[in-house]
């Protein structure tokens, strides 16, 4: 709000209507020369302001056409991607052909909800580097008129964060594994009975063969018999090498259908001396009828066999009949 104010003291009748309509005229002008030169330095100074974000390069900034034209990036952006402004913005490089292939279906959502919303979500996804890397990001963004085909960018470089869930999954495995190695020392007493009662077998039934052979009619049907039975204990002993092999390793997921009976079993089986030893008795009770289970058999083995050993270290106190 404002006033045009005149004053004429020399004469009379100076401000004619016709004279009055041209001073509204020019004061009408004026004002709306003065709401644009507000309005044009609101803008220089809300430009200043977005200039100063961009270039201060907290973080990455892309100004995109929908088509996949780059209109500009700050240097945040280009130091992630390892390419040079030109590159970007002389349109020989799309920042739709800077997303790998499984990522440009989540790139498409993306554009789908701003053109119809304004505004698109932050998501996490990957863009390629010159050399062909990746590298982790979080990116959200908005166009700048609705509708429009322009708009703006936000890019988060994920790659430190990444490291350091890396590093900690790395120390959880290792700590993990660790403890595995820990429990299958306390329990080597009852691996080598599970391996000696086998080993102890076939010795027993080789040596049976080898009297029967030494008789004058040797009989087939019991050194077939003995010889069965020595396969049956080298079987048996090579499953249990093979499991404590299993428990033992640092192997990555595997998905797979197994039977929770023989899980359990097979676990029991490494523990039976031990709870022996410790006069412990286990117990099973499972329902006949469990169907398979998708998973990964040795970890869940790893679980179990840590349950039963913690369970009977905390009954080393406690009196057997208890």
């Amino acid at each position: 709000m404002g006033i045009l104010y005149l004053e004429n003291n020399l004469a009379r009748g100076v401000f004619t209507p016709g004279r009055v309509s041209i001073l509204k005229l020019i004061a009408s002008e004026a004002a709306i020369s003065l709401e644009n030169a507000r309005l044009v330095a609101d803008i220089k100074h809300g430009e200043k302001r977005t200039r100063r974000l961009v270039e201060a390069n907290i973080i990455g900034i892309m100004i995109w056409r929908s088509d996949g034209h780059v209109i500009d990036a700050n240097e945040a952006f280009l130091q992630m991607i390892d390419y040079t402004r030109d590159e970007l913005l002389s349109g020989r490089v799309l920042w739709t052909d800077l997303t790998p292939a499984e990522w440009r279906e989540r790139d498409e959502q993306a554009l789908v909800e701003v053109t119809t919303t304004g505004a698109f979500k932050p998501f996490e996804k990957e863009y390629l580097r010159r050399n062909g890397s990746r590298v982790p990001v979080l990116i959200g963004g908005a166009m700048f008129e609705s509708p429009g085909s322009e708009g703006v960018a936000f890019i988060l470089d994920l790659s430190e964060q990444k490291r350091a869930e890396a590093a900690v999954s790395n120390a959880r495995t290792e700590l993990a594994h660790v403890g595995r190695i820990a429990t299958l020392g306390e329990l080597a007493a009852s691996i080598a009975h599970e391996v000696n009662q086998p080993l102890g077998s076939v010795v027993n039934n080789a040596n049976a063969c080898l009297t029967i052979l030494d008789h004058d009619s040797p009989q087939t049907k019991e050194v077939r018999q003995a010889l069965a039975e020595i396969i049956e204990g080298a079987e048996r002993a090579s499953a249990v090498i093979s499991r404590v092999r299993s428990l033992s390793k640092k192997m990555p997921f595997e998905h797979e259908r197994f039977n929770l009976h023989d899980t359990v079993n097979e676990v029991i089986s490494l523990v039976r001396h031990e709870a022996a030893t410790r006069q412990v008795k286990i117990q099973t009770d499972m329902a006949d009828d469990l169907p398979p289970i998708c998973g990964d058999r040795v970890q869940l083995q790893q679980v179990l066999l840590n349950l039963v050993v913690n369970g009977m270290e905390a009954m080393a106190t406690t009196e057997p009949r208890e």
